[in-house]
């Protein structure tokens, strides 16, 4: 969305009404605003920011969609609240012979999704209540702002069916199914359809994603979501955390997968003006879930069995229902404002620091401490050192306990930001120009990682949330490996941590030698091993047979010496 939306706003004034029938006067240097005699206005037009956006919809309401003026009725006034009463006024009220229509709300589009739940639930519900009579009552409640793309204008809503959601609270509980589009002449307002397009297309009903939540849209996205599917308490709390990831991998792989101009599959369908059931849902995104853990995380069928989508006793299809509806209209994959910050990433770090618990054993590492680790480690000048090389290449970086990610996502982050800022102090070769490209493009930044960075994490929920951190903050999930870190690097002359990618099932943790100052194998291809792993542990007996061959200090009990001497 550009800033400076007023002067196309005003443009599009002299188009929809160029002979001034319904807008009399919009003079911003006098601050005054005047409409025809035919709509009804309940007190003299503040002119204010808010001013234009309502002007617009007033135009677009009588010229585009086919309202009379007579029908509209401007800022009328209500008495709300109980039990001490206070004033509202209504931008816009759409008459239908006498009686409410379509009750609509304006906002700037700053303020649109701030103030969004105040407007809906004590202006729109709150007046609506108030024009019920009898058997009659409003049939939309819309909160309206505009979007700027390549120079157009296009409506923002957020539009309620008030017959079938009475109340807030109704509409709260359901996940708030929003329809988009103002019906035209006492029409029926539709459901956009999500797909891979650039554009809204009105003709189709196709919507693109919206690529512009910022970190504060998506740090309340993130608390509404832990109000709803964290609720209740009934199921445990790192077993939400667990469907709510699975959940996002569904909606990354759609993303990333469904090709251009093709409906998007991680979305509610509507039949009728009614959606699809969560059963419904349930079933249908099963399915996808399925394909995303094999092509996605190149998970076998045995394993895929084990880890179904949906566990009916930990987590309902109403909750899956309304995580759906929270995250279809969103892109998890692209964002306009990441050249600024990694916006993308952060979302998915502060569900993680906030919604898993950790257990004996995992402590998450704060991003200071592992920031000081890797300047410490001088990681920053050690990047450079090897691109300047005959054959430049990054750093190949492994943490053997992964746990969330943390030290491989910073890694990766300061490497890219330190190339960048240090690009003066590179031999520019041909080869290295291509790297440097990758980097300077907020969208394959850290590309570079799918090669170089190693994780293992046994965690099954843990090991998922790392491969997911990585696909959001840009980088493969190709090396991380859900398994043991301790386990010996060849088992029966076979090396255990293969990657078992169609043309890459090798990697550098599949291989191993033996040395003559250490009388065990060992793996030397990585340049840094950073981790925190657990400490004080005790190895579990069953357990104890795989480190008699693998490590020298097998017999010591604590799971940092092994951790230490790997």
């Amino acid at each position: 969305m550009i800033k400076n939306w007023k002067p196309i706003i005003l443009k599009k004034f002299d188009e929809l009404d160029p002979k001034k029938d319904i807008l009399t006067v919009f003079d911003e240097k006098t601050r005054k605003i005047d409409f025809s005699r035919c709509i009804k206005q309940h007190q003299k037009q503040n002119f204010e920011d808010e001013a234009y956006i309502r002007t617009y919809l007033i135009l677009r309401l009588t010229k585009e969609l086919d309202y009379p003026c007579e029908a509209i009725e401007l800022e009328k006034k209500y008495s709300i609240g109980h039990p001490s009463k206070k004033e509202a006024r209504l931008d816009i009220l759409v008459n239908r012979k006498g009686h409410p229509f379509m009750l609509l709300e304006c906002k700037t589009p700053e303020i649109f999704i701030k103030e969004k739940d105040d407007a809906i639930e004590n202006q729109l519900f709150a007046i609506a209540k108030q024009e019920i009579k009898g058997k009659i009552k409003p049939k939309y409640l819309v909160l309206y702002t505009i979007e700027i793309e390549n120079g157009e204008v296009l409506d923002r809503t957020i539009i309620i069916d008030f017959e079938q959601f009475p109340t807030y609270e109704d509409w709260k509980e359901t996940g708030e199914p929003p329809l988009d589009e103002i019906p035209a002449d006492y029409g029926t307002a539709k459901k956009y359809t999500y797909a891979n397009i650039e554009k809204p297309d009105p003709i189709s009903g196709l919507k693109p994603l919206r690529k512009d939540y910022t970190l504060a849209d998506f740090e309340k996205l993130r608390v509404d979501l832990h109000n709803k599917l964290w609720a209740g308490g009934e199921a445990d709390y790192n077993d939400i955390f667990y469907h709510l990831i699975k959940i996002m991998l569904v909606k990354i792989y759609d993303e990333l997968f469904t090709p251009e101009g093709e409906i998007y599959d991680f979305q509610i369908f509507y039949k009728n003006g009614k959606p699809e059931t969560p059963g419904e849902l349930a079933k249908r995104l099963e399915e996808k879930y399925k394909i995303a853990l094999k092509e996605l995380l190149n998970y076998d069928d045995e394993k895929i069995k084990e880890i179904p989508l949906i566990e009916r006793d930990k987590f309902t299809y109403e909750k899956l229902f309304y995580a759906v509806e929270k995250l279809q209209e969103i892109s998890l994959t692209e964002n306009v404002h990441s050249k600024e910050e990694d916006v993308l990433g952060l979302f998915f770090e502060s569900i993680l620091q906030n919604e898993f618990k950790q257990s004996k054993g995992q402590y998450f590492t704060h991003k200071n401490i592992v920031r000081f680790l890797i300047y410490a480690l001088e990681l920053d000048k050690l990047a450079i050192y090897k691109l300047n090389k005959t054959y430049p290449h990054f750093p190949y970086i492994i943490d053997p306990a992964a746990g969330s990610g943390t030290f491989l996502i910073e890694a990766m982050k300061i490497i890219t930001k330190e190339v960048l800022k240090n690009k003066d102090k590179l031999r520019l070769t041909r080869s290295l120009k291509e790297k440097i490209k990758d980097l300077e493009d907020p969208n394959r930044k850290h590309r570079w990682a799918e090669d170089y960075i190693y994780g293992i994490e046994p965690n099954a929920r843990l090991g998922l949330a790392t491969k997911l951190n990585m696909i959001l903050h840009g980088d493969g999930n190709m090396n991380i490996f859900i398994e043991d870190g301790l386990m010996p690097f060849k088992i029966k002359d076979k090396a255990f941590y293969t990657r078992k990618w169609k043309g890459k099932d090798v990697g550098l943790l599949a291989e191993s030698e033996e040395t003559e100052i250490y009388p065990k194998l060992i793996n030397g291809r990585f340049d840094i091993v950073m981790s925190n792993p657990p400490f004080s542990m005790e190895i579990e007996a069953m357990r104890s047979y795989k480190y008699k061959d693998t490590f020298v200090f097998h017999d010591k009990k604590n799971s940092e010496n092994l951790f230490i001497e790997r």
